[in-house]
């Protein structure tokens, strides 16, 4: 995470967080991959992050293709 924190004192260009649209409060949006991103952002006091929002297909479809990375 200290590598984040760097990283964004230096300016240096992060990916988007991904994150899926809730259907329910309290928030809107669930963070679904980078959560280190999204702390860190937190830690540094940026009240905007990029993200990149998928719906809860995408969001599953996202989930098996990285399980199934992990399974090789």
């Amino acid at each position: 995470m200290i590598e984040i924190l760097n990283a964004i004192r230096e300016g240096i260009f992060l990916p988007p967080v991904a994150v899926y649209e809730k259907l329910s409060p309290p928030y809107r949006y669930e963070v679904y991959d980078g959560y280190h991103r999204y702390y860190a952002s937190a830690a540094a006091g940026l009240v905007d992050l990029i993200r990149r929002v998928n719906d809860l297909e995408a969001f599953f479809s996202d989930m098996l293709e990285c399980n199934g990375d992990h399974r090789k």
